[in-house]
C-alpha cells in the first residue's frame, strides 16, 4: 500500500520530488555579524612608552623656557625702569630737604658753626639729622634703593653705613647749591660704595642749577666733562671732591 502524499501547504511538508531534509553540520559556526569593535592592539613596549614620556617632558620644559624668556624680555625692563624712577623720587625728597634748609635762616646759619662747619658727605648728612636741620623722615631715604652695602639707621648714633650719597662741606653747601652757568656742578650723587648700583642708567645727580634730578652716564661725562674711563671706575679716588662736575661734593 502506497504512503499517502503530504499536503505541500502544511508546515514541515516537502515539495514533491524536492531535496530531502538534511541535519545541520556539527559546529563551530562562523559569527553571523562582524564584531562591534576592532580587536585590541598589542600593548606598546616599555621602551617606547618611556621615550614618549621623555619627549613630553622635554616639550613642556622647552615651552616653559620660551614663556619665561618672553616674560623676562617684557617684564624686567619695566621693573628696572620703575626702580630707576623710585631712586630719582627718593633723591628729589633729599633735594627738597636741602632747599628747605637753605631758606630757613635760623637753620642755615648753623652750617657755619661747629660741629657742622667742616663736616661733609656722609658725616654731614648724619649731623643734619642729629641737629634736626632736615626732616627726620629723610633718614630712611639716605640709602639707595639698590644698595648692597648700606642700611637705614635705627638711631643717630648707630654704627655702620647708613648713607649712599655725597654732600659738599657744610660751610660751602649753600654756595655750591647756587652755582650756575659754566660753574654748574653736582651737589649730591652716589658715593663710591654705590657708584655702580645702576650700571645701565649711570649715577643720579642733584645739580646746582637744575630742580630736576637726572642720570649722568659715563658717555655723557666723557663728552661734556672730559672724564676718562679710569676716572669713572674710581670715583672715590679720582672724581669726588677732585674733578668737575664733582669737585665740590664728597663721600
Amino acid at each position: 500500500m502506497s504512503e499517502p502524499m503530504q499536503d505541500p501547504g502544511q508546515p514541515g511538508a516537502l515539495p514533491p520530488g524536492g531535496p530531502q531534509y538534511q541535519p545541520p553540520m556539527p559546529g563551530p559556526y562562523p559569527p553571523m555579524y562582524p564584531p562591534p569593535y576592532p580587536p585590541p592592539k598589542k600593548g606598546m613596549s616599555g621602551a617606547v612608552l618611556a621615550l614618549i614620556i621623555v619627549g613630553v617632558v622635554f616639550g613642556v620644559v622647552a615651552v616653559g623656557g620660551v614663556l619665561v624668556g618672553i616674560l623676562a624680555v617684557a617684564v624686567i625692563p619695566k621693573l628696572t625702569e620703575a626702580k630707576n624712577k623710585l631712586e630719582v623720587k627718593q633723591m628729589a625728597d633729599l633735594q627738597a630737604g636741602l632747599q628747605n634748609l637753605a631758606v630757613d635762616q635760623s637753620k642755615s646759619r648753623r652750617l657755619n658753626m661747629p660741629p657742622l662747619r667742616e663736616a661733609r658727605g656722609e658725616q654731614l648728612w648724619m649731623l643734619l639729622l642729629q641737629e634736626e636741620l632736615i626732616d627726620q623722615r629723610l633718614s630712611k631715604k639716605l640709602v639707595s634703593l639698590n644698595s648692597r652695602t648700606d642700611t637705614p639707621q635705627a638711631a643717630p648714633t648707630q654704627g655702620g653705613n647708613h648713607c649712599s650719597y655725597t654732600l659738599p662741606e657744610a660751610r660751602s653747601l649753600l654756595t655750591v647749591m647756587n652755582k650756575r652757568g659754566s660753574e654748574r656742578c653736582v651737589v649730591v650723587t652716589f658715593n663710591s660704595r654705590n657708584w655702580n648700583n645702576y650700571p645701565e642708567a649711570g649715577v643720579p645727580c642733584i645739580w646746582s642749577d637744575n630742580a630736576v634730578v637726572s642720570w649722568l652716564t659715563f658717555e655723557d661725562a666723557q663728552r661734556d666733562w672730559g672724564i676718562t674711563a679710569d676716572e669713572w671706575a674710581d670715583p672715590g679716588g679720582k672724581l669726588l671732591g677732585k674733578k668737575p662736575p664733582f669737585q665740590f661734593t664728597h663721600e
